[in-house]
């Protein structure tokens, strides 16, 4: 199990689970303005217990989609919400554009990051579309691999509304869609840390959820 290589008090240590909850990479760049000197590691962690990222793998705060059941006491949580958004190629979008959003959605592959498909929030639309309207799910590790398979106009994803990923759609060519009812919803997200670290991390808890 792969750890963060220091715990230097000048080193602040997040863990993620790829969902982007909330928009990490522009918050984070105002660290240095807040708190010179401080450096940000960030990791990935798809698939880890969250008790195991806070514990042993010893990350200062865990974001993520993923729930846990039974965390030790010592660990406290906030709650974070993204809208989401239709994301497909530019020509994919522009071919839709006029027509029924649900033709763009059930005609289209649909392609979700794994730590998506685990979320609570996007269970209601899974279940819509494999049950109602039969719909696979291609499910791949990151968000830059959902992106790449965009940008190559093989399929469509649920995409939460962020500068990051807006970024990404800019480098892949990748324009956004409000989703049809009942699928234009927020997916909620999770903030995790230790309680006894609450008090030195509650700038940056604060920076994050604002």
């Amino acid at each position: 199990m792969l750890g963060f290589s220091s715990k230097k008090k000048s080193v602040i240590n997040i863990a993620t689970d790829d969902a982007y909850f909330p928009d990490l990479a522009s918050r984070i760049s105002k660290i240095d303005s807040i708190e010179s000197g401080i450096l940000v590691d960030i990791k990935k962690y798809s698939n880890h217990l969250i008790s195991d990222i806070i514990c042993r793998i010893q990350a200062d705060i865990f974001i993520g989609s993923r729930e846990e059941e039974n965390l030790p006491a010592n660990i406290e949580s906030l709650s974070l919400c993204s809208k989401l958004e239709l994301g497909a190629a530019e020509n994919i979008i522009n071919h839709y554009k006029d027509k029924d959003k649900m033709e763009l959605l059930l005609n289209n592959n649909i392609i979700q990051t794994e730590s998506m498909l685990l979320s609570k929030g996007f269970e209601r639309i899974k279940n819509i579309l494999m049950d109602k309207h039969k719909k696979n799910i291609i499910s791949v590790p990151s968000i830059d691999d959902v992106f790449h398979i965009l940008g190559d106009g093989k399929g469509i994803s649920f995409i939460p509304k962020s500068n990051k990923n807006i970024s990404l759609g800019k480098q892949h060519k990748v324009n956004f869609a409000i989703p049809p009812t009942p699928f234009n919803i927020e997916v909620r997200g999770k903030l995790y840390y230790k309680t006894e670290k609450k008090e030195s991390l509650q700038w940056l808890i604060d920076l994050i959820c604002d």
